[in-house]
């Protein structure tokens, strides 16, 4: 009598070539966009002058806490501030990877800083 192989090393061994195969077509997201930007505010565009000088701006003011990864601010205040209405924006988020020698109370205090001027 003949031995059958192990139908289950081969039903797993063509699970595993198909799963594989199937991630090739998998697309993984843009690494570049860190930041998804919450309704009602807008990504900074780095190709804006005015939206890159707001940036580099909030990128000095915090460059002892970290490294400034993305910014957003509130749409409508960013469109007044790129018409030249107003002078920035007051209403804004930002990603910051944060210098490990500083401490969260350095952070807090950097941001009340921040959004005073």
């Amino acid at each position: 009598m003949k031995k059958v192989p192990h139908v289950k090393e081969k039903v797993g061994s063509l699970f595993t070539f198909l799963l594989i195969f199937s991630l090739l077509g998998c697309e993984t997201t843009k690494q570049n966009n860190t930041y998804v930007a919450a309704q009602g505010y807008t990504q900074l565009d780095s190709t804006n002058p005015k939206d890159k000088e707001f940036y580099e701006a909030l990128d000095r003011s915090l460059k002892k806490q970290g490294s400034l990864l993305s910014v957003c601010a509130d749409t409508q205040e960013l469109n007044l501030y790129r018409e030249g209405k107003r002078p920035y924006p007051t209403n804004y988020r930002y990603t910051l990877k944060a210098n490990p020698r500083v401490s969260l109370e350095e952070i807090k205090h950097a941001n009340l800083i921040t959004n005073r001027g």
